[in-house]
């Protein structure tokens, strides 16, 4: 699979349905304060490995899914937006 050298499927966030599947399954867990930043660490992590060559074509999602992330921490955070 193009973007994740050496995972093939490990990393494919464009397969909608199964990315709903997943957050339902654990939702409790992703959708935490932990969760959350387990999230944003792996996202962050997964951005960095782009200049690597690997995972460019989730760019725009992970892109994403930080910014939704952070949207969602922004109630545990203690600074008002």
């Amino acid at each position: 699979m193009p973007g994740s050298r050496g995972h093939p499927g490990a990393y494919d966030l464009n397969l909608a349905d199964d990315q709903v599947q997943l957050h339902y399954e654990f939702a409790g867990v992703l959708d935490a304060r932990d969760g959350l930043l387990a999230q944003l660490y792996v996202t962050g992590r997964m951005l960095l490995r782009i200049d690597q060559g690997d995972y460019t074509d989730l760019v725009i999602p992970l892109h994403h899914n930080a910014n939704r992330v952070i949207d969602a921490l922004w109630p545990y955070s203690s600074v008002s937006r």
